[in-house]
């Protein structure tokens, strides 16, 4: 189970060998950090502007996982078709289908998921990945260079040489909250002090996410939950409630690793997910998990250095 500590005070470019990701500039370098203590970064950085997609993840797996005995897809990704008739006896609902057989596996995206945020992914799949991305993608190590996995499995922290890596708890908190033009940080992530409403994806709407709240579910507008449904958007389906920095859904559809370490061992998620309440998304909300664990609700975004020049 997730645990939750909470606190209540008042460009596009494809850089990386067939991913193509769009990432937003994290200035001000050297802000002071929140009440809590969050947030300061005394340099500059750039973080994805969207969740790691379905399709972005599958691009890593036929890159790295034709035999996969690291595991990076595991059976709740499956999203494949049912037999017609048959589709109430899924448990799962993902967004991947692999065919062929060990050491020839193939990865497609079930139509329609492309933009989907990748679940089900454990903290160590979301290192494997940045170590891809930090080694340009194709047929890069995923077990060292941004992490050596190698040699320290789920404790490993980002080596001086990363050039792409999982944020930690200060750079995702600041591209979440912080805003200089408000002399601070913002409760959410969609800058704003006021609960967010959740709504259906709509390009126009100001200060909505996809979470749980009064109505219910965002996507279904009403509190039943299907069993084993994933009530996912879109990565960007809420383009007029961006941070200050331009950062879209670190507040809702779906909790996202952090190199945050917590209790020893665990690490630190937030920003809450299609599941959660609106408390789950507060900036004064820190949740965690064991690195094995993995949700329905829950995904990554990266981080990396400041281009040389320092543009997109």
């Amino acid at each position: 189970m997730r645990a939750c500590l909470v606190w209540i005070l008042a460009g596009c470019l494809s850089v990386h060998a067939q991913v193509d990701v769009e990432w937003v500039t994290v200035g001000d370098a050297g802000n002071p950090p929140d009440k809590m203590g969050f947030g300061a970064v005394v340099y500059e950085f750039q973080i994805m502007k969207h969740e790691v997609t379905c399709g972005q993840y599958a691009a890593f797996l036929n890159a790295v996982a034709a035999t996969d005995p690291l595991g990076l897809y595991i059976s709740n990704m499956d999203g494949t078709p049912m037999p017609k008739g048959q589709d109430d006896i899924r448990t799962q609902q993902g967004c991947l289908m692999r065919t062929g057989e060990k050491g020839s596996y193939h990865y497609a995206v079930v139509p329609g998921h492309e933009r989907k945020p990748i679940v089900h992914v454990d903290f160590l799949r979301a290192l494997r990945f940045a170590n891809w991305m930090h080694h340009g993608g194709g047929k890069g190590d995923t077990e060292t260079g941004a992490y050596d996995i190698a040699k320290l499995g789920a404790m490993a922290t980002r080596t001086p040489v990363a050039t792409v890596w999982l944020p930690n708890e200060n750079e995702w908190h600041k591209a979440a909250y912080h805003d200089p033009q408000h002399g601070g940080y913002w409760r959410f992530a969609t800058r704003s002090d006021d609960v967010p409403e959740s709504a259906k994806p709509d390009a126009k709407r100001v200060n909505a996410a996809n979470f749980f709240w009064t109505k219910g579910l965002a996507v279904t507008q009403n509190a039943y939950h299907a069993g084993g449904v994933i009530y996912l958007t879109d990565v960007g389906s809420y383009p007029a409630s961006p941070s200050y920095y331009g950062t879209l859904d670190q507040s809702g559809n779906v909790w996202e690793w952090t190199e945050g370490i917590i209790y020893e061992t665990k690490r630190v998620i937030r920003g809450g997910g299609f599941a959660s309440e609106a408390n789950a998304m507060r900036a004064s909300t820190r949740c965690n998990a064991s690195p094995a664990k993995f949700y329905s609700e829950t995904g990554f975004r990266l981080a990396r250095a400041m281009p040389k020049g320092g543009g997109q």
